[in-house]
């Protein structure tokens, strides 16, 4: 149970494993210097340390190109629906746009016309799931003030975040690069590793984003530090940089940045690791590290041999499993500043296979319906863990290692989920946007009238062939409404003794079903 519960804790955290040797769908963007700005260096706009940016009286100082804006209570918008969430890309929610870290405004790479970067100008007409074509590539950057680091030895970057960008080639393309220049922006520099993206080219269907909740998972704010060391001494600039490289998979909501905060006293805390998930792996796997006060740009090693890794924020890590015999060894990582963490023997390299989801069966339900279901795949362990986006399902039954039965929690909102399973080692498979919550058709011209103590319910034949309805109540209009009955043939229903002295209102829903 602990182990489980554990898991269930680091589900929001986690990244989708895969081959360290993913190749990606379409050729790498040529990787040359960073593009020139020209800047002025001007002491009106120079601000000390320590300095602090919240986008709620504007962004003074700033110097904006491309989608980059200042945006108000951004959840109040939504990606367009239905041209583009769910036509042509498949979002883990209902597609509103997120709140603002702290107040009510935000930096964000994006388009209030279409709730994201793909370009108010591209085609409403392109394939559906197409994951969202521009009509050309974009890109755009954000830089900051003069800040003035001419007096620090070190200095410390930190900012809040939340993304969504292509889950296909991830690595490479809707790059989130953090750069500085101390020449007015005549040439630039990665901050820390440079870039935000995760490493793994998870290759995912056109239309699943990749967010920083995790593949096919709704995007979440999380918080990253970064050492601005090497350009003490002079005047720095900052600059927040997205570029999609390419016209393809731009249908997602983009890069927000809030709460930015440059110090430049003392050396920061060395890291702490508090966990690797999961504890076991093969060569090639994509590990999870868990700790604090990870800076972008630390580098990771398993008893002194190098791996691939990135910083994916202050708390959470991730590497490649090198090719190294099996065993058990010391996870560390080593922050830019020489600071480092160890966890002595808390991860095994191994031979055995972790999971594998081949199919869930069925692949949709309907809202507010618990539904039965069959997810067959291989090396399921009897004490697995199965979420469906991110909730834990319902009558967890371990048939066989290649067969679970689980039924679908109700909660589901409308749209495309992923389906994870995860062993009590903390392997696990994702099969992204397998299954999906339909929104079934409402009932026409429902009249409801009152007979004695009953309520008789009313409505218009469903235009699908061969339709049933099923009925929904509840005493609250806000409420989660309840199944009542399902399977009804006929276009009307008694609901006998519905009417009580003094007693609660009632509330009705009918949808249309077809069998």
């Amino acid at each position: 149970m602990k182990n489980c519960a554990r898991a269930l804790m680091l589900m929001s955290l986690l990244i989708g494993y895969c081959l360290a040797n993913a190749e990606p769908s379409r050729p790498v963007p040529p990787m040359g210097p960073p593009p020139p700005v020209v800047l002025s260096s001007s002491r009106e706009a120079r601000v000390a340390l320590p300095w602090t940016e919240d986008f709620e009286t504007g962004a003074a100082g700033w110097t904006f190109s491309g989608f980059f804006n200042v945006v108000a209570n951004a959840q109040q918008h939504e990606v367009m629906s239905p041209t583009i969430h769910p036509n042509l890309v498949t979002l883990p929610d209902a597609g509103t746009l997120p709140a603002a870290h702290g107040g009510n405004h935000s930096l964000w790479y994006g388009e209030l016309s279409t709730g994201t970067f793909i370009g108010a100008d591209f085609d409403h007409n392109q394939p559906s799931l197409s994951g969202g074509t521009s009509t050309a590539a974009n890109s755009g950057s954000a830089i900051t003030p003069d800040l003035d680091l001419t007096n620090c030895t070190d200095a410390t970057l930190t900012f809040w975040t939340v993304w969504e960008v292509e889950g296909v080639d991830i690595p490479w393309y809707d790059v989130m690069y953090i750069e500085a220049s101390t020449d007015g922006g005549a040439t630039w520099s990665a901050v820390g590793s440079g870039q935000l993206n995760p490493l793994n080219d998870v290759n995912a269907n056109p239309n699943v984003g990749y967010s920083s909740g995790g593949l096919g998972m709704p995007p979440t704010w999380v918080q990253h530090s970064m050492s601005l060391a090497p350009f003490c001494g002079s005047i720095c600039w900052v600059r927040f940089r997205f570029e999609t490289w390419d016209q393809l998979y731009n249908g997602f909501r983009g890069w927000f940045i809030d709460d930015i905060a440059v110090d430049g006293g003392g050396t920061p805390t060395g890291p702490t690791i508090t966990d690797v998930v999961p504890g076991v792996g093969m060569v090639g796997d994509i590990i999870s590290v868990i700790g604090t006060g990870f800076q972008s740009g630390a580098t990771i090693d398993l008893d002194g041999i190098p791996c691939e890794s990135a910083v994916l924020s202050n708390v959470l890590a991730q590497f490649y499993v090198p090719d190294v015999p099996d065993g058990g060894y010391a996870v560390i990582l080593s922050n830019p500043d020489g600071q480092f963490a160890m966890c002595s023997g808390c991860f095994e390299v191994t031979l055995i296979e972790g999971p594998s989801i081949a199919f869930v069966d069925p692949d949709w339900a309907y809202p507010g319906i618990a539904t039965p279901l069959i997810i067959e795949g291989q090396n399921f362990d009897p004490d697995a863990v199965v979420t469906i986006a991110g909730i834990p399902a319902l009558d967890v039954v371990w048939v066989t290692l290649e067969r679970i039965e689980c039924v679908s929690p109700p909660t589901l909102g409308i749209g495309y989920h992923a389906v994870r399973v995860v062993n009590p080692d903390g392997r696990f498979d994702q099969c992204t946007g397998c299954f999906q919550v339909k929104k079934p058709e409402p009932a026409t011209n429902l009249v409801i009238s009152i007979s004695g103590q009953d309520a008789i319910l009313n409505w218009s034949p469903s235009v699908m062939a061969g339709a049933e309805y099923r009925i929904f109540r509840d005493t609250d209009p806000e409420g989660l409404f309840s199944l009542m009955v399902g399977d009804v043939p006929d276009t009307f229903f008694v609901d006998n003794n519905a009417i009580q002295d003094l007693g609660p209102e009632q509330f009705y829903i009918v949808r249309a079903y077809i069998p």
